[in-house]
């Protein structure tokens, strides 16, 4: 099983209307040390539902989005990138990944998803919520920026390949509580 934080950056938050725009996989072993990552930015298709603020959030301009990988190609570079990498099935880290999983099953299909990424992932919010539940962790929420501050952990939010690393750095810590 190969470890890999996963994350989407999108052009809204609805599945469906909205697209993948950013798609970023970094791998770690068992000491949390990163040993590739994989970052593509994906030209949206329907430019006509994007989300102005999201974009906004994301940093990103649509001129420099619309220079970028089709989707077919995206998928190219994440199928190729896969065979020469991943030698056995992704099992995510994500924050907050069932929004994430939902955009991925639509962008590559179901069985092209089972096909790169185990069924089971781990997500740091559950984690955390339930060290709040516990009375472990004392924090208000577990959002990413609350969670980074927590730890001081420096972060660059809402780019994909940053939410991976951070997400990394901060599973490394939740598990140590």
């Amino acid at each position: 099983m190969i470890l890999a934080a996963v994350d989407i950056e999108t052009t809204g938050l609805e599945c469906g209307i909205n697209e993948i725009v950013q798609l970023g996989i970094v791998l770690y072993n068992n000491d949390y040390t990163i040993t590739n990552r994989l970052n593509i930015f994906i030209r949206p298709m329907h430019v006509e539902y994007i989300d102005e603020e999201a974009l906004k959030i994301n940093k990103l301009d649509i001129n420099f989005l619309l220079k970028q990988s089709t989707p077919i190609q995206a998928k190219n570079v994440l199928f190729n990138w896969c065979d020469s990498v991943a030698k056995d099935k992704i099992f995510p880290l994500g924050q907050n990944f069932e929004f994430d999983k939902r955009f991925l099953l639509l962008f590559l299909g179901q069985d092209k998803y089972h096909e790169i990424f185990h069924y089971k992932y781990r997500d740091v919010c559950i984690i955390a919520q339930f060290l709040i539940d516990k009375g472990k962790l004392k924090i208000e929420d577990t959002k990413l920026p609350t969670l980074s501050e927590y730890f001081k952990i420096p972060h660059e939010e809402h780019d994909a390949i940053s939410d991976c690393i951070t997400v990394i750095r901060i599973y490394e810590k939740l598990i140590k509580l």
